[in-house]
């Protein structure tokens, strides 16, 4: 009977995905690991980084703990700003090199507002209402690139793709625009001064969502479980077939065309809601999302982890979604099964400390650690982050 089904045809693969949730649901818990499980990755360079002062070292102060509301040295209040010491992020006195790394990447990481030209910056004096001001041109056309920071940038994203996804299905892509003639390109679609961040910075990647996951399963089977004639496989057929089928039921990423493909989504993401509604969820579902919403949050693991391995190497990135998706389509050729949900210029920051200028030609990026110039502040963890339930409050002993 499961071979029947199994040989369903493609159009009618939506039903045996509901046969499948329906009877593999609670093996499900205790399979989702095995698919989900990200190895380790040792930063490479990261001291070597920090010993050279491209990132500051944490603090090795006693840490305190950040969740107490009452400390004096953890939480600096300042009308609405809260800024918090490197002491309150560290978990330990006594960290090993590879948690000062990782934690000096997260405290140093830098959000660019404006990158420093690989040629020299033209400069020139002007007169703006009567006060003499000396301001940088800014270049309309793209810098050529560094190769040694792409080839730096090309290693950070190789790194980033170890971050875990769903069931290892790892449905996105990366374009690494880099050449003067794709910046330029890419930089007409993209708003305001987008668009000199992605003339001006060495590269810039462009994150892309697979919206039809659906479409890869044969490929994932042969390539990410093993199932070719020349391996030994780890998983049987049945296994195969309903990692597949699970894939379908949470990403919705159905191999149809989109007209089909979202009324379909949208039905089976209703009908499984109201399955838990109805029986008072004593019938256990998975909440499922929209294809682009899953395939979004498999993609930021990604982005995110590319941002920190940049900021290992003293690279500043700056992360935008100011600009027009069906452009940026046309100018790479990125096929529409594919949704931008973020795209990220690389570089070093560009920086005069005393500019006076019309339109903010100097760079006023900020760092998003404890540390460094500009620091933006964050909410009071007290605020943010509870403990067993939502509103519960961490207690100071922990």
């Amino acid at each position: 009977m499961v071979s029947d089904i199994i040989r369903v045809t493609h159009p009618y693969r939506f039903i045996l995905v509901l046969w499948l949730a329906a009877n593999t649901l609670q093996e499900t818990h205790a399979f989702l690991p095995v698919l989900v499980r990200a190895k380790t990755v040792s930063w490479n360079h990261n001291l070597a980084a920090v010993a050279g002062g491209a990132i500051p070292m944490p603090g090795n102060d006693a840490p305190e703990n950040p969740f107490d509301r009452n400390s004096p040295n953890n939480i600096h209040e300042s009308g609405d700003n809260v800024k918090m010491d490197r002491a309150a992020t560290s978990s330990s006195s006594q960290q090993t090199p590879v948690q000062t790394s990782v934690d000096a990447a997260i405290m140093g990481r830098y959000a660019c507002t404006r990158f420093r030209r690989n040629e020299a910056v033209i400069a020139a004096p002007t007169k703006t209402q009567g006060n003499n001001s000396t301001i940088s041109t800014i270049d309309t056309t793209a810098t050529v690139s560094d190769p040694q920071v792409v080839k730096e940038a090309m290693h950070c994203l190789e790194m980033a793709r170890r971050a875990p996804s769903g069931f290892n299905a790892q449905p996105y892509k990366f374009i690494l625009v880099h050449s003067k003639e794709k910046k330029e390109a890419l930089s007409k679609y993209c708003l305001g001064r987008n668009a000199n961040r992605i003339l001006d910075s060495e590269c810039t990647v462009v994150c892309l969502a697979d919206k039809q996951v659906g479409k890869t399963l044969s490929h994932y089977a042969n390539t990410i479980l093993g199932q070719n004639k020349k391996s030994s496989s780890t998983f049987s057929k049945w296994m195969v077939r309903k990692t597949q089928g699970l894939i379908l039921l949470f990403s919705s990423g159905w191999s149809i065309p989109q007209c089909l493909g979202i009324p379909l989504s949208f039905g089976i993401r209703l009908g499984v809601a109201m399955v838990s509604v109805l029986t008072g969820r004593r019938i256990l579902v998975p909440s499922l999302s929209s294809a682009e919403t899953w395939s979004t949050k498999n993609t930021m693991l990604v982005a995110m982890s590319y941002m920190l391995g940049c900021s290992s190497r003293g690279l500043a990135t700056c992360p935008m979604e100011g600009y027009n998706a069906g452009g940026i389509r046309k100018a790479l050729g990125i096929p529409r099964r594919y949704a931008i949900p973020l795209i990220i210029s690389t570089g070093h920051d560009y920086h005069i400390a005393t500019a006076k200028t019309n339109d903010e030609p100097d760079d006023v990026g900020m760092s998003h650690g404890s540390q460094g110039r500009g620091a933006t502040t964050r909410y009071p963890a007290h605020e943010v982050v509870f403990a067993n339930s939502f509103g519960e409050a961490i207690q100071s002993s922990i």
